[in-house]
């Protein structure tokens, strides 16, 4: 079973991004990595009934979006402290 360490590397990497916003902004290869294995999870999820893998998708998910909203404010001049992840 590789998803469980499949997903803590992604999750490690989004949190990473997520709370270290004054390094730079991961590239569009890194963000095309971090979409890949997502769309796996998704393929995974797919071809199997386990909610709990479901539910790490869903929060890789909203972390994966966390990060890109974070950016966008950033590259727009806004601040990036003001958006957290709730769930």
């Amino acid at each position: 079973m590789v998803h469980p360490y499949l997903i803590a590397a992604l999750v490690t990497m989004l949190a990473h991004h997520i709370h270290n916003s004054a390094e730079t902004a991961p590239s569009a290869a890194e963000m095309g990595i971090y979409k890949q294995l997502l769309a796996d999870i998704d393929t995974m999820v797919l071809a199997g009934d386990n909610p709990d893998l479901e539910a790490k998708r869903n929060f890789c998910k909203c972390l994966l979006s966390t990060l890109e909203v974070r950016h966008s404010a950033c590259a727009i001049g806004g601040n990036p402290g003001c958006i957290t992840v709730t769930s």
